[in-house]
């Protein structure tokens, strides 16, 4: 590589570089996406050094740590856009997911033979900061940051809009454009700052094209037609030139030349390329000037079959434009020395649709005598058509790939699916012009280890024609001028019209504005290099041995799924008034003035009437290492509560996802109580919904209850585009078998109440819930009452903002929920509302058990209120205070009042109790219900929280307790983090308890618990009097993973809805 002492990467000029060293090796993302094949995309790095005896073949495979993310084109984070700043390196490949809308950080500056991961921007950082989807062409900028364009919205609706990384620490910087007008596609792009201009393409809307082709979109609008210029200084959309409707502009070139102001762009569907260029007036316009007219054929799609220009390039000196026709098989070289008048010099055919003995049959043909012959090259016959191109520097070598993308190579070239696509290499003359095979080149990618694969774009370690983009291509240019701001660099390119006065400019800034040279970045610390995932069908982990599996692990088989109904409801005072009424009586308060962890009991009646059924022997809970700096995948963990198992209080198996940074949270049974009467089978499935990715997994627990396996994945953008919603949680089965999940927001991040549900039977996704009307800003939890044709919904937060941690400044702002939504069970429509104060943050919900009683309890995160919430005449719905705990005042917090942040809520089966979780004070309380409108606290006990004796916190002032409790100390190992999710035994006995809430908020409260890990604790209760006694003799430590929602293979009360 040329280098001019303290130069930055890249060439001076465009020919520098094509006097530079040949290529060795080069980048290839590959695809298993729509292959069949469940395992992730990986980084090919290709040996192409004919003197090397690895020549031809794939010595390294950099495997994603997701699934079907779709890799597609790739970029470097520094180019000869930055030749002139010496701090800069290209030693980080940016690899944007097409589909996943994640974003990979590639380092090859470690070792360039084996690339590794350097980080990962997941596709919430796109979505909640940007409002863009689809990410595809990236280009490095002379500033040092990171572009790249997107093709939609989260909702997988089209929009042309950018996202900006920063190029030191890949931090996600927000949209590069300004304003609110941006063009309703994208796709690809390219910015000539001496021209003040960015130019950018349309493909088509997301969700449109994701699973192929279909010409019913071109008339809706749903495909690009259009080159739409940026004002570069600015950042403003400004002008849309016009290429007619179905043309679709993909990949669009400037000339290297930086004062050239022209270039060219292909139009996939309508066969042309355009040259583009600037006006006398100062805007831009387009000429047609190459056009491959369409072949009629018969056993096609269409009756005219266009050549589908995929890819083009131009060589570096200028000389020569190249392009792929994907569907007729051709690769073309034009000599470009008239730009306005390209003459075609070089042509040769690689597969393609309309090969002789095909399926296509060719009727009118404007260009050949007849059809090609199928291309054979080593005995491997070439499936699909020219893709992708890449030239070498010296314009010499053109490489091809041919898969363009795989939802379209499943729809146009199904072989190439099966037998993997190819990569080429073509031998140009440079001096006369024209194309010739390397008959002793192929890589065959339907040979690689895990089976046939789509290979894509092609990259070379030190830059090449698609990435590199010259901005001043002289050599003299001082280092100073690398120090100035974009604007002063925009000046100059405007205002100095001769390379003297530009030289004279430059040694009159570096005297007036020069500083010290400042020291080369700090290197980031690369990750350790991530490793492929499990196959989706199988589980993770060998299960224990039959003789140390837990007896009678899954309980007696059963015919149909539920148990009996609970006890009924007992008679109860009349409790219709509307009015607040306080939770606790003065004397109730007195007596839990506790000074350290301690048990109070309440004299109640025996109760006779208890659910019959197995003692639970195993929990399902889920487990994140979201935010734990663990880059590990989320996982389902199985464990034993059998206290005759030599396993008891252990995780006896981890059912890995196949992504990483899913966020499990919640989970949910395919069948429940409320289906017995219609499903065929017991509990069999579990659906666990992210609520960060907002991907669902579907766990086949039936199998092996002891060793989950995975059954089936919904991906992201099956949610987004079909649903417009995301971030999932709370899962219930409904009495017609159906699943329905919560949502929390929409695509974007957005705050959205609403439904999604799935199939019984396939897990396909249906769609939204709820019919056409009002959706509440939030969602979280719900419970449905089939008898009372209603269902009642808590509100959640705003993802894109809550969803980075608690900030007291959203406060006021409607970021925290404050309603409860009541809906028409049979009509799927919100029928009333209850405000419950501003940031009050309802968050769980529950009806009593007994499915005539019509009322139920809503717990509130933030103000520490509980409401009963209960049927009045007629169809309408009431909501009363019954309990409130009061907030602490504090010092050493984020606020000065810290409220007891009720994370979780559930009630026994028989109704008798309820029991809350206090996350923030670290205590769980258990509440007697004989007298529903005014519950009466006969348990309570800390186990954890922020409160706690010498911690940071100091208590103030406390209407509660007498002073600060001690820490939780269980088997030697100290308890982190507070109460957040509970599950009690079918026969109300034991109480599991939790102590992660989300990922990021333990972060933001408990860093210790990031660091710690979780726990599993279980509360033993007194079922007779009332009464809790933390279980000194159980305890799960979850390690370095937070654990959270807790289920039972035999059913459990918050799964349990009677029919």
């Amino acid at each position: 590589m040329a280098k001019c002492g303290a130069c930055g990467p890249g060439y001076a000029t465009p020919l520098d570089a094509m006097k530079g060293p040949r290529e060795e090796i080069v980048y290839v993302p590959c695809i298993y996406r729509n292959t069949g094949t469940e395992k992730p995309d990986y980084l090919a790095t290709v040996d192409v050094d004919p003197k090397s005896p690895h020549y031809c073949q794939v010595i390294h495979r950099l495997p994603m740590p997701n699934l079907r993310d779709e890799l597609h084109h790739s970029g470097w984070n520094a180019c000869s856009s930055c030749f002139g700043d010496a701090t800069k390196k290209r030693n980080r490949l940016i690899l944007p997911s097409v589909i996943s809308s994640r974003v990979y950080v590639v380092d090859v500056g470690t070792d360039l033979r084996a690339p590794r991961i350097h980080k990962i921007v997941e596709p919430v950082e796109l979505f909640w900061k940007g409002n863009v989807a689809n990410p595809h062409t990236s280009h490095c900028l002379g500033s040092g940051d990171i572009l790249i364009s997107c093709l939609g919205d989260p909702s997988g609706n089209g929009k042309g809009g950018f996202i900006l990384l920063d190029g030191e620490t890949f931090e996600v910087k927000g949209n590069w454009e300004n304003g609110a007008k941006v063009p309703p596609l994208g796709y690809d792009f390219w910015y000539q700052p001496r021209h003040n201009v960015l130019l950018s393409t349309e493909w088509g809307a997301p969700k449109a094209l994701a699973d192929g082709f279909n010409p019913a979109d071109i008339e809706k609008g749903h495909y690009g037609r259009r080159i739409n210029v940026w004002d570069w200084s600015t950042h403003t959309y400004v002008q849309a030139i016009d290429l007619g409707k179905g043309s679709i502009p993909l990949e669009i070139r400037f000339l290297h030349n930086p004062d050239a102001a022209e270039g060219f762009v292909g139009c996939a569907l309508s066969g042309a390329v355009h040259r583009f260029y600037k006006t006398e007036k100062g805007d831009w316009a387009a000429e047609k000037v190459i056009e491959v007219p369409s072949k009629k054929v018969q056993g096609w799609l269409l009756p005219d079959m266009p050549g589908l220009i995929t890819d083009i390039l131009i060589s570096l000196d200028d000389r020569f434009l190249y392009f792929s026709n994907w569907l007729h098989g051709d690769i073309r070289q034009y000599d470009i020395s008239d730009t306005r008048k390209p003459k075609l010099v070089g042509q040769v055919f690689l597969g393609g649709s309309i090969t002789a003995g095909g399926p296509v049959t060719v009727v009118e043909d404007k260009e050949l005598q007849g059809q090609p012959e199928p291309f054979v090259i080593k005995g491997k016959r070439m499936r699909g058509g020219p893709q992708m191109i890449q030239l070498s520097l010296d314009g010499k070598r053109l490489y091809v790939t041919s898969s363009l993308y795989s939802g379209w190579d499943k729809q146009f070239y199904p072989d190439l699916i099966k037998e993997g696509s190819v990569m080429l290499q073509i031998d140009v003359d440079t001096d006369r012009g024209g194309l010739r095979v390397n008959e002793n080149f192929l890589v065959d990618f339907g040979k690689e280890p895990d089976g046939p694969v789509l290979a894509h774009e092609i990259r070379y370690p030190g830059g090449d024609c698609t990435s590199d983009i010259w901005i001043l291509g002289l050599q003299f240019l001082e280092s100073s001028y690398w120090r100035m701001s974009p604007c002063s660099q925009l000046a100059m390119y405007m205002n100095l019209s001769s390379i003297e006065m530009m030289r004279s400019a430059m040694k009159a800034a570096a005297e007036k504005q020069r500083a010290p040279e400042t020291a080369a970045p700090g290197q980031t610390v690369p990750r350790a290099q991530l490793t492929s995932p499990p196959a989706l069908p199988c589980a993770s982990g060998t299960p224990e041995p039959a003789e140390h599996r837990p007896e009678q692990l899954c309980g007696n088989p059963r015919e149909q799924p539920g148990h009996h109904r609970p006890a009924p409801a007992r008679q109860t005072a009349s409790c219709t008034s509307s009015s607040s009424t306080a939770a606790l009586e003065e004397s109730d308060r007195e007596a839990f003035a506790m000074d350290r962890c301690r048990v109070q009991c309440y004299e109640y009646p025996p109760c006779h009437e208890t659910v019959k059924a197995p003692r639970e022997e195993v929990a399902y809970v889920t487990c994140t290492y979201r935010e734990t700096c663990v880059e590990e995948p989320d996982f389902l963990a199985t464990v034993d509560l059998n206290p005759r198992s030599p396993h008891y209080g252990k995780v006896i198996h981890r059912l890995p996802m196949p992504n990483l940074r899913d966020e499990l949270h919640c989970s949910g049974w395919s069948t429940s109580c409320g289906c017995r009467g219609s499903s065929p089978g017991r509990w069999t499935k579990l659906v666990v919904p992210c609520l960060i990715s907002s991907r669902i997994y579907v766990v086949d627990v039936d199998t092996h209850c002891w060793a989950p396996r995975l059954y089936k994945m919904i991906e992201p953008v099956d949610v987004f585009w079909k649903c417009n919603k995301g971030h999932l949680v709370t899962v219930h089965s409904l009495p017609n078998g159906d699943v329905l999940i919560a949502n929390m927001g929409d695509a974007a991040g957005h705050g959205k109440g609403g439904f999604i549900v799935l199939d019984g039977e396939t897990f396909e996704l249906k769609g939204n819930w709820e019919k056409d009307c009002e959706v509440p800003p939030t969602g979280y939890d719900f419970w449905y009452q089939a008898r009372l044709n209603v269902l009642v919904s808590s509100a959640g937060v705003v993802p894109r903002i809550a969803g980075r941690g608690f900030n007291p400044a959203d406060l006021k702002k409607g970021v925290y929920g404050r309603r409860l939504n009541v809906w028409d069970l049979s009509c799927h429509t919100l029928k009333q509302c209850f405000d419950l104060g501003e940031d009050s943050l309802p968050i769980s919900v529950k009806f009593l058990h007994n499915p005539d009683a019509a009322e139920g309890y809503v717990a509130c995160a933030l103000s520490g209120i509980i409401y009963r919430f209960y049927k009045c005449q007629g169809e309408s719905w009431e909501v009363e205070e019954v309990i409130r705990i009061p907030a602490k005042d504090v010092s050493g917090w984020i606020m000065p009042k810290m409220p007891a942040f009720i994370a979780d809520l559930i009630i026994s089966m028989d109704d008798r109790f309820m029991y809350i979780a206090n996350w923030l004070h670290g205590d769980i309380r258990q509440y007697e219900l004989s007298r529903n409108c005014k519950p009466r606290l006969v348990g309570q006990v800390f186990v954890g929280g922020s409160i706690l004796r010498c911690g940071p916190v100091t208590v103030c002032r406390d209407e509660e307790l007498k002073c600060q409790p001690d820490p939780l100390v269980i088997k030697c190992r100290r308890v982190y983090g507070g109460p957040a999710k509970l599950q009690l035994s079918l026969d109300g006995k034991r109480l599991y308890v939790t102590n992660s809430f989300y990922s990021t908020w333990d972060k933001q409260f408990y860093p210790d618990l990031i660091k710690e890990g979780s726990v599993m604790l279980q509360i033993d209760v007194d079922t007779e009097k009332g009464g809790l006694c933390v279980n000194k003799n159980f305890l799960v430590d979850f390690g370095c993973s937070l654990a959270h929602e807790m289920h039972f293979p035999t059913g459990d009360v918050t799964t349990e809805i009677e029919p």
